[in-house]
């Protein structure tokens, strides 16, 4: 949960230095990526759908 919370909050953060104008290349680049994963974890499919496990 704490990881969590931690990824969150560095991407409010350099979002918002973003929208400020206070750029942070490398902290930006690390938040996209964060987003980027936390959205492909909530969109992947389910490996147990359908009453089936796949391996």
């Amino acid at each position: 949960m704490c990881v969590f919370a931690y990824a969150v909050s560095l991407i409010v953060y350099q979002f918002g230095l973003l929208f400020t104008g206070n750029v942070n290349v490398v902290g930006l680049i690390f938040a996209v990526a964060v987003l980027a994963l936390l959205v492909f974890m909530v969109v992947r499919p389910n490996k147990y759908a359908q009453g089936k496990i796949r391996k």
